[in-house]
């Protein structure tokens, strides 16, 4: 069966790198049945919502979402991706972490990190006081409980042979507890080399011993810093592909660009497009990720880059250089 792909090009610097995405995933599978819709700003300019009806629709027909950022500031309606992380019910969100070439990066890191979707697994209620806040946290045990087994299968997917817990019991130990129980519960019976790290323990090996980190199975409290090591490691924000799963449906999105990267690194799309990698890997295309992974660092290597990261490229003519890499490629 044809897999549907709904393309939306969000705001800001989304539509430039999700068009060049775009176009290496029509290059690569020119199977797939492609559809467009509005989110954000830009919708609600033009339809007055910032998930349009119509783009509501075209979500419950899609198997998998591509997707830039949306800019909600000044806007008097919920940020429509997390609408569309629960409305598809996105429980994990997965993350890889490898460098790109020998002059970017400080160490030679191949990590595939996964964690809990903080939308779909987890509710907080906050009461102001004179006394101070209170924070009641609401988890999901249902939303929990698949992270586990859809952990394994992504972890199969990109064929990893060890997976780490990363949690901390000292702030939500009944948390923590279920967590880890569900974690040993499930990887019993896995072929996969299993353990369980501290934060710090985790955030030390990173640092001291990279290629000693395979897959990591973060806690929401865990991940954050998790992920923003890894981005530090391979040579910054917005290079890396960013995915939602869930049950039968998934988003990819062109990863977040923290406030006071290089100038211009907002327009480079290589985030976008090892997202469109991933996604049809998620869709049993296995060769097509390599390509277009092999294609995306040949770029680098080369120096056929955007500004950002030193070279003289726009997004489509990056987009273009992966294509004439990856098609001769796939073809032979």
């Amino acid at each position: 069966m044809t897999k549907k792909v709904l393309v939306t090009y969000g705001d800001g610097y989304g539509p430039t790198v999700i068009r060049a995405a775009e176009s290496v995933l029509r290059a690569v599978a020119p199977d797939l049945e492609i559809s467009r819709g509005k989110i954000g700003a830009d919708a609600y300019d033009n339809t007055s919502y910032a998930l349009p009806p119509e783009t509501i629709e075209l979500i419950a027909q899609a198997d998998a979402i591509l997707s830039g950022p949306t800019m909600m500031k000044g806007i008097p309606e919920r940020d429509p991706l997390v609408t569309i992380k629960k409305q598809m019910g996105l429980y994990l969100e997965y993350g890889e972490f490898f460098r790109l070439c020998d002059y970017m990066g400080t160490v030679d890191l191949d990590t595939v990190v996964l964690s809990p979707t903080v939308e779909s697994t987890l509710n907080v209620y906050e009461t102001e006081s004179l006394d101070g806040v209170a924070s009641e946290y609401y988890t999901s045990m249902d939303q929990l409980s698949k992270i586990f087994p859809r952990s394994i299968e992504l972890a199969e997917m990109r064929r990893r042979r060890k997976v780490e817990l990363v949690s901390d019991n000292t702030m939500y130990p009944i948390r923590e507890k279920l967590i880890r129980s569900e974690f040993r519960k499930n990887y019993a019976a896995s072929e996969f080399i299993v353990g369980d790290l501290s934060t710090k323990v985790a955030t030390f090996r990173l640092a001291h011993d990279p290629q000693s980190v395979d897959t990591l199975l973060c806690d929401i409290h865990s991940a954050t810093c998790i992920w923003g090591q890894n981005m530090g490691l391979i040579g910054g924000s917005g290079l890396m592909p960013r995915a939602f799963f869930g049950d039968k449906k998934s988003l990819y999105m062109a990863s977040e660009v923290y406030p006071g990267e290089v100038a211009g690194r907002e327009l480079n799309p290589t985030s976008a497009i090892l997202s469109v990698a991933v996604m049809l890997l998620s869709f049993g295309e296995e060769e097509a990720y390599h390509q277009i992974v092999k294609a995306v660092r040949e770029m680098y290597r080369i120096g056929r880059t955007t500004p950002d990261v030193g070279g003289k490229l726009n997004a489509e003519k990056f987009a273009e250089g992966v294509k004439k890499l990856v098609l001769p490629e796939m073809n032979s």
